[in-house]
């Protein structure tokens, strides 16, 4: 698991509320603020946004940030991949349309 006994989907709440006291407001809602915790398995935490520019933002912005902060929450080096979504509301959505034909 990991060094410390902070389950990593609250590790990822943690972080966020960090980067929302430490980022313009902005910024963290346009990039930051619709990222989810998808998986941490063998030292890799998964995150996922709903835009390839999104993942593209937060890759080269953030991956350096968000390793320091996680490596310090959970007590154990790691390595942060970013990964795009389906959005939620967009399935919905396609769901509701399905129903309607």
């Amino acid at each position: 698991m990991n060094g410390s006994n902070i389950q990593p989907e609250r590790a990822w709440q943690i972080v966020l509320y960090q980067l929302r006291l430490n980022m313009p407001k902005a910024s963290f809602d346009t990039r930051v603020r619709d990222t989810s915790f998808v998986s941490f398995e063998d030292g890799v935490f998964t995150i996922g946004t709903p835009t390839a520019y999104g993942q593209e933002w937060l890759a080269s912005r953030l991956t350096s940030t968000l390793t320091r902060l996680k490596t310090g929450i959970l007590n154990q080096h790691l390595e942060i991949n970013f990964i795009v979504v389906e959005d939620y509301f967009e399935s919905e959505d396609e769901d509701f349309l399905d129903d309607e034909a």
